[in-house]
């Protein structure tokens, strides 16, 4: 029996919040974990399908601003990705005979990789993407603490560290690891923001946002995302009493106007640093180089005519770059040309009821 006391003390104790010292050595070990975790699958995994175009892309931005190479990403991700490959002076591939932009960056990314240590080449490549992945580890160990105590931020810890999903793409040089960092950082810095407003933290809410769009198409859901968080905000504001000291009428309204204010700030950021990495130019190429087929001619391929309708507006006014609507029209294209399976089931397009990465 004596012998059983102290894990009943235990038990009986649980949740102990832990010494600082405990707590920094626990979260030490499970960010190593992640790394060690991350740096074995990349000496061990071959080539994704899209990761030398996403690599070659991502070179081609740096050294000619050809942002109409793999257009269907924006280009942070890749730009990152490609930071350690510049000082190798890798050799590129030459001009294929046949125009189209899609199959000339798959074949051009393919000969980028293999006509080089393509095992160094994708090492680098994943190392750099490796880091949202911790970066992502930190927020969530970071937020969990600041929201809750220290026994969930390392129990969320835990559970990021020994998550199958993450671990098999959490080094990928895709743009799914960079949207989940930054999508995250955005969401925490939009409530620390909200829970203390200042310039800086607005500031850092409003890169946080840009980088989010910036790192894929499906990014900009960041902005109706901390439209809702404002708008349960403003109802749980609304919801407390006058006379308990915290809140008046005036100072919820006020209060309210202050966030509006700051999505706006955060939308307009957003906006201008879509532009600036794409260069503030509208041309999806450099100089006299063209887009194959035109951007007319790619989205007739549409099923929706409001699609056409609105992407061909954004066109004509160059309210968006012409890379960054190559993209959308991609992306708008893929749910009725892929098939899916699920739950033993064969089905020719999308289902509402289940994702697959398929970009």
């Amino acid at each position: 029996m004596s012998q059983r006391r102290p894990v009943a003390n235990i038990l009986e104790n649980w949740p102990v919040a832990p010494s600082r010292l405990t707590y920094r050595a626990i979260a030490v070990a499970l960010l190593a974990v992640i790394a060690v975790e991350l740096f074995m699958s990349t000496r061990q995994e071959s080539q994704v399908f899209d990761e030398a175009t996403h690599l070659f892309a991502g070179v081609q931005y740096w050294k000619h601003g050809d942002f109409g190479r793999n257009p269907e990403h924006p280009p942070l991700v890749k730009l990152i990705a490609a930071v350690p490959l510049l000082p190798l002076n890798l050799k590129e591939p030459g001009v294929l005979p046949f125009p189209y932009f899609k199959w000339q960056d798959f074949i051009n990314g393919s000969q980028f990789l293999y006509s080089a240590d393509a095992d160094s080449i994708l090492m680098r490549g994943r190392l750099m993407v490796a880091l949202f992945t911790i970066g992502l580890a930190l927020l969530v160990l970071f937020a969990a603490r600041e929201m809750f105590e220290a026994q969930t931020a390392l129990l969320a810890l835990g559970l990021l560290a020994f998550e199958p999903v993450l671990l098999a793409n959490g080094a990928l040089v895709t743009t799914d690891m960079g949207l989940t960092c930054l999508f995250f950082a955005s969401v925490y810095a939009f409530y620390r923001y909200v829970k203390r407003p200042s310039i800086a933290r607005l500031a850092l809410c409003a890169a946080a946002t840009a980088f989010t769009i910036v790192a894929k198409h499906s990014g900009v859901l960041i902005l109706p995302t901390l439209a809702l968080l404002a708008l349960a905000e403003a109802l749980q504001s609304r919801g407390k009493p006058a006379f308990d000291g915290t809140l008046s009428a005036h100072s919820v309204a006020k209060k309210g106007a202050s966030i509006a204010a700051a999505l706006v700030v955060i939308a307009g950021a957003s906006y201008f640093f879509l532009w600036a990495f794409y260069g503030f130019r509208y041309a999806a190429r450099p100089g006299t180089l063209q887009m194959t087929p035109g951007l007319g001619e790619y989205m007739a391929a549409l099923q929706n005519s409001m699609e056409k309708v609105l992407i061909g507006f954004f066109a004509r006014h160059h309210l968006f770059t012409e890379a960054y609507l190559y993209g959308w029209v991609d992306i708008l294209q893929i749910p009725g040309t892929r098939p899916r399976f699920i739950f033993g089931k064969i089905y020719g397009t999308g289902q509402w009821f289940s994702f697959r990465r398929c970009s």
